[in-house]
């Protein structure tokens, strides 16, 4: 059984709209990458490969960003 959230389709368009969403809402919250990181006990590097759309998102990397961007989990599916 083959779902939208598992075809290709949505595997190549939710890490640039990730991407998006997670560097507008840390330039609203006028934070660097480097904060940001910290925030998420993430390292700077891979907050940038984030932000540039080439990372597969984890629900618990998920967790970590919605912590550091103040927000929750839903949010990143909300403005999707």
């Amino acid at each position: 059984m083959n779902s939208i959230y598992t075809s290709k389709y949505f595997k190549s368009i939710l890490p640039e709209r990730l991407a998006r969403i997670i560097t507008e809402r840390r330039e609203y919250l006028n934070i660097t990458q480097k904060e940001l990181g910290v925030r998420c006990h993430l390292s700077e590097h891979m907050i940038k490969k984030m932000e540039k759309g080439r990372h597969d998102f984890r629900l618990k990397e998920l967790e970590k960003l919605s912590f550091g961007l103040e927000t929750s989990v839903k949010y990143f599916f909300a403005v999707l």
